[in-house]
């Protein structure tokens, strides 16, 4: 800068006006000077502040971030317990349907029994009718037998051969052959 300097060339003329523009250039430089350090100090501010900014923006987003990964580990607790709670439900449904599946089977196997009993019953009651008849029959049978021999009733009784009748209503040979029912 010194060398743009005008040169002095003489006279006090010179001297006082090379001194104005020296104090002009100065003056200049100075304003130049205090520009550029108001400009570097305008660039710094705003590297600041952007700086500032894209810190907050990343706070912001590291904190959404935090309350997005809170929220789904509050929903996936949220789902698990569901589902746990679900699969305890069904579970206690399932064993309360096993009991009463149980409890049905035992009733049936006792109704069976009992009818089983029942119809055991049943028939020991008709086997008993039925050979309380037979006796009866028999009875008959022997009774009116010995009546016709009593009465002298000479004859054969049908399906037997002669012979004998005993008190059990038996004639008192033995053949061979099948019995007449």
């Amino acid at each position: 800068m010194v060398e743009n300097m005008p040169k002095p060339s003489g006279g006090k003329g010179q001297a006082e006006r090379s001194e104005a523009d020296m104090n002009a250039e100065i003056l200049h430089l100075r304003e130049s000077i205090q520009a550029m350090r108001d400009e570097l100090e305008r660039a710094n501010h705003e590297k600041s502040a952007a700086i500032q900014k894209a810190r907050a923006q990343s706070r912001d987003e590291l904190e959404q971030l935090k309350a997005t990964i809170q929220a789904l580990r509050d929903e996936m607790e949220h789902l698990s317990l569901s589902k746990r709670s679900e699969v305890q439900a069904a579970l206690a449904g399932g064993n309360e349907e096993i009991g009463q599946l149980h409890e049905t089977i035992q009733a049936l196997r006792d109704e069976m029994e009992a009818m089983k009993f029942a119809h055991a019953d049943a028939q020991q009651g008709l086997r008993s009718e039925y050979e309380g008849q037979i006796a009866q029959m028999k009875e008959t049978i022997v009774a009116m037998r010995n009546e016709l021999e009593r009465s002298g009733v000479p004859g054969k009784m049908p399906g037997k051969p002669p012979g004998k009748i005993d008190k059990a209503g038996r004639g008192g040979k033995t053949w061979r052959g099948s019995r007449p029912h």
